[in-house]
């Protein structure tokens, strides 16, 4: 079983390994994305929470009083984007750039 420390020190390891001329930088820049996804569903679904606070809306299980929005809603949201990009990159593939010629 690894302890709490050797975990940060393999993920400050795997941090660095990004750096190094042999990486492939096409799986580190999915990651970046997949953490990007993760960030923009979390500020949804604050904002979500924020405007059920505030009577913008309410769901069913907030008629009576004010309760948090379910925190599977963010996984919602994640899924939502992720599949959405995924559908856009399927139906609008990359093109080629001409190498610098006109």
């Amino acid at each position: 079983m690894s302890s709490p420390r050797h975990t940060r020190f393999e993920a400050v390891r795997l941090r660095l390994e990004a750096f190094d001329p042999g990486t492939d930088w096409r799986l580190v820049v999915y990651e970046f994305l997949l953490i990007g996804f993760g960030l923009v569903a979390l500020f949804i679904w604050f904002a979500e929470n924020i405007a059920a606070f505030a009577d913008a809306w309410n769901y069913p299980e907030q008629e009576q009083e004010w309760r948090m929005v379910s925190i599977a809603k963010y996984a919602s949201w994640y899924l939502l984007m992720l599949f959405s990009f995924v559908l856009v990159t399927l139906v609008q593939p990359a093109q080629e750039t001409g190498g610098g010629q006109p």
